[in-house]
């Protein structure tokens, strides 16, 4: 059973295998570029000075430029690879989990199978585990090379690495083990390839737009003052203005209590003035961030979360397998 899946299969799993060693070579090789950019232009020892501010380093000093100019250059060549790196998984779903079945129900060569003493179900555990098995493994190596890789960007970024969430950690293993859980069902309930691959698509951008909606709520945002957030953090507000009594106060009414102060104090009237100003006004100026070490929670809460997904999907395909086929 074991050979017939992979006779079956080993062309999607050389074109699978291929793409990730393109891959990894690439993330290898711009890795230690950006590496040896990060020591050599001075933002390694600048990323551990940041200041009291999200991305504001301590004044007078040259950090702020140097770390702002190594973060703009590898700013395209991240985005892209974080944005071909986040539709793996989705391709997983469409070009091998949903043909996995789907085609063998179009082809009549599940018929053949299951007339050669093999049950229905030892049929699709043993295609199912070897897909998962290689699923799991790839996605693991893969994201912990793109940990590494994103490590500079990590520490010289006001966000750390919550910009990268999608690609880094757990989260994206729980993506593929999801993709290929949901085109397998996809298949077994359709029987046709198209519309499996179609529902597969629409139905993991849907999960993974939703998710991300609900992810800043996984656990209630920490609310502090906009200046003493740490490097690191997750910012999930815009900036806005309080009163002593914790009310909100809007922008125009503080630029209002600002132009007083100006008319009436323009010699000291500078941005450090106007805040230790506003303070004694009782005015604050807060954010609602999820801070640094919640990063790693948040990975294990979305995993999860698609992990059960996935265990319940497959836990529907048996079913339907069962029942239906």
């Amino acid at each position: 059973m074991i050979w017939v899946t992979w006779a079956q299969h080993r062309r999607e799993a050389l074109v699978s295998g291929l793409i990730l060693t393109v891959a990894a070579a690439l993330l290898v090789l711009t890795g230690l570029i950006m590496l040896a950019d990060f020591q050599s232009s001075g933002a390694a020892s600048c990323a551990p000075a940041g200041g009291r501010a999200v991305g504001v380093f301590a004044a007078g000093t040259s950090c702020e430029p140097v770390v702002g100019a190594f973060f703009n250059r590898w700013l395209s060549l991240t985005q892209t690879a974080l944005l071909a790196l986040m539709t793996l998984p989705v391709l997983l779903g469409v070009f091998i989990a949903a043909p996995l079945l789907s085609r063998e129900f179009e082809q009549r060569t599940h018929l053949f199978a299951w007339s050669q003493s093999i049950t229905k179900l030892r049929w699709v555990l043993v295609k199912l585990g070897l897909f998962a098995a290689v699923v799991l493994v790839s996605a693991a190596a893969l994201t912990v090379l793109v940990i590494w890789w994103h490590s500079p960007l990590d520490r010289a970024f006001y966000g750390g690495p919550w910009a990268a969430f999608d690609v880094e950690g757990l989260a994206p293993i729980g993506y593929a083990v999801f993709a290929l859980s949901l085109g397998t069902l996809a298949g077994l309930v359709f029987r046709r390839t198209i519309p499996a691959m179609a529902l597969t698509l629409f139905v993991f951008v849907g999960a993974r737009i939703l998710i991300a909606q609900v992810r800043p709520h996984f656990m209630t945002a920490v609310t502090g003052s906009a200046l003493d957030v740490k490097q690191g953090s997750w910012l999930v507000s815009a900036n806005y203005y309080t009163d002593a009594q914790g009310h909100h106060v809007s922008f125009e009414q503080v630029n209002q209590m600002v132009s007083v102060y100006a008319s009436t104090a323009p010699k000291t009237f500078n941005g450090s003035a106007v805040m230790d100003y506003l303070h004694q006004q009782g005015i604050s100026l807060l954010t609602d961030y999820q801070p640094p070490d919640r990063f790693w929670t948040f990975q294990l809460i979305e995993a999860a979360l698609f992990f059960g997904l996935a265990i319940s999907l497959i836990a529907a395909s048996l079913w339907w397998l069962q029942r239906r086929a």
